[in-house]
């Protein structure tokens, strides 16, 4: 005769197991011990996704994610590595397994196409993990420039031009052309604000300003 049963632990653990057999006669019965070892099982994502897959520089992402596990007690934490050197804890509804965040890419990737790959990880509190990644784009954002107004001179003077320009961009250049004159400065943007410059260009006028 052979006797089966079934019971889902919840938690890790060795957990004694007694089994006992009695017959219908005289009471008569016997008992044996076993011993089941329950290991951790990983968490498991099931989805994440971004709002937008493809953005420019300076705007915000939310990623939405979901995730699956066995353990009925378990701790979750979600960690999302940007991609641009930036990493962030998500947060976790720890009813509905599921998870956001969001974040901000100040600058476009040197690459091309101008993609971003995002890790996302799911670890329980017994350190077992799953990982998923998905690709952002990150456009460059064209300043916005105002050249100041037209200036009229005469051959072999000089003259200045003011103009100011707003731009995402940590930094940028500034190129005057004229017709045989170009000036490159480079300009540091307060990390905080990052939108407003102005700069001042000198030059020797030796023809007409383009």
């Amino acid at each position: 005769m052979y006797v089966r049963w079934t019971h889902t632990y919840a938690r890790v653990g060795q957990f004694k197991v007694a089994l006992t057999v009695s017959d219908d006669d005289n009471g008569s019965s016997v008992t044996r011990m076993m011993t089941v070892l329950v290991e951790n099982a990983a968490p498991l994502i099931t989805a994440v996704s971004l709002d937008k897959t493809t953005i420019n520089e300076d705007e915000t992402v939310l990623l939405r994610g979901s995730f699956t596990d066995t353990g009925v007690n378990e701790t979750h934490s979600v960690v999302v590595n940007w991609g641009d050197d930036e990493s962030s804890n998500a947060v976790v509804d720890p009813v509905t397994r599921t998870f956001t965040a969001q974040h901000q890419y100040v600058d476009n990737p040197a690459s091309n196409p101008p993609q971003y790959v995002i890790a996302v990880t799911v670890q329980d509190g017994d350190n077992r993990s799953d990982m998923e990644s998905l690709n952002i784009t990150v456009n460059n954002a064209v300043p916005v420039v105002n050249a100041g107004p037209d200036v009229t001179t005469v051959e072999a003077q000089s003259v200045a031009f003011t103009g100011s320009f707003t731009t995402p961009e940590p930094w940028t250049r500034i190129r005057y052309f004229g017709t045989s004159v170009t000036i490159e400065r480079r300009w540091h943007a307060d990390a905080d604000t990052r939108v407003c410059r102005q700069w001042d260009v000198y030059g020797q006028a030796d023809g007409d300003r383009r």
